[in-house]
């Protein structure tokens, strides 16, 4: 990834010198949410980064708006009704990449990958999933091992979430919080357990309503079953939740 990263040289555009990667960056935001049938020359990223979308979570002195998580649940929702898809995305670069930065990064990282994330200039990426490990992230095996001057990653990552163009990446590894995250999951995972299975549910039956037609590109139908379905899978599966939840039950007895 990043030898073919090195080699997106600057070009010109109408008189100014532009960054191969902002162009890739352009157009890897504004398909998430346009299909083919649609226009397709907006920045969406950088559009969302000038609305002060990324840093809700982010101090101020960074670039951010420091106004919390329920403001990133809101902008959140509103974008998740245009695409839901792009607001999967963008839940992995701004509270994923960027809000785990702010609660666990030092000050000289912070300084250096927030301001370009919080813009939009950047796209940050979340890499969690392993070949034997996605929905149980206790059973990573991909380890950070102290060195001098850093960290060495050993191991093997998968389903990278924006890692095709992003700039900034948060791995999750056996020694960086597992339980942190186990602990968010099984305090949401009730509410995300029944919106993604009723969100599926209602896109199966637009389309068997609406006909073929909706099932076709033409038409955003099938794009929202495919969003839909995501959130049963992402994050940890239905079969996962249903699971936690037990254990949840179990632990209350």
């Amino acid at each position: 990834m990043q030898r073919s990263l090195r080699v997106l040289r600057p070009i010109v555009v109408h008189g100014t010198t532009v960054s191969r990667r902002k162009i890739a960056a352009a157009s890897f935001s504004t398909s998430l949410l346009f299909d083919e049938t649609q226009i397709r020359d907006v920045d969406l990223w950088k559009a969302m980064g000038d609305f002060d979308l990324h840093g809700l979570t982010a101090p101020a002195e960074y670039g951010g708006l420091d106004v919390g998580y329920l403001y990133h649940c809101l902008a959140t929702e509103e974008i998740s009704r245009a695409s839901a898809s792009v607001g999967f995305s963008y839940v992995c670069h701004s509270n994923v990449c960027i809000n785990q930065l702010v609660r666990h990064g030092n000050v000289a990282q912070k300084e250096r990958y927030l301001p370009k994330l919080i813009s939009g200039e950047h796209v940050g990426a979340l890499s969690m999933s392993e070949p034997n490990a996605g929905s149980d992230p206790v059973g990573m095996k991909c380890k950070a091992e102290r060195v001098d001057g850093g960290y060495v990653l050993n191991g093997n990552k998968m389903w990278c979430s924006n890692g095709g163009i992003a700039d900034t990446l948060c791995k999750d590894s056996s020694s960086s919080g597992s339980s942190v995250r186990l602990s968010w999951i099984e305090d949401c995972v009730g509410a995300i357990l029944v919106a993604a299975e009723r969100a599926t549910q209602v896109a199966l039956q637009a389309i068997q309503c609406l006909g073929g037609n909706r099932y076709m590109n033409e038409y955003p139908t099938g794009r929202f079953l495919r969003d839909a379905k995501l959130y049963e899978i992402a994050a940890g599966t239905s079969e996962i939740r249903r699971m936690l939840i037990g254990r949840q039950l179990f632990r209350e007895q």
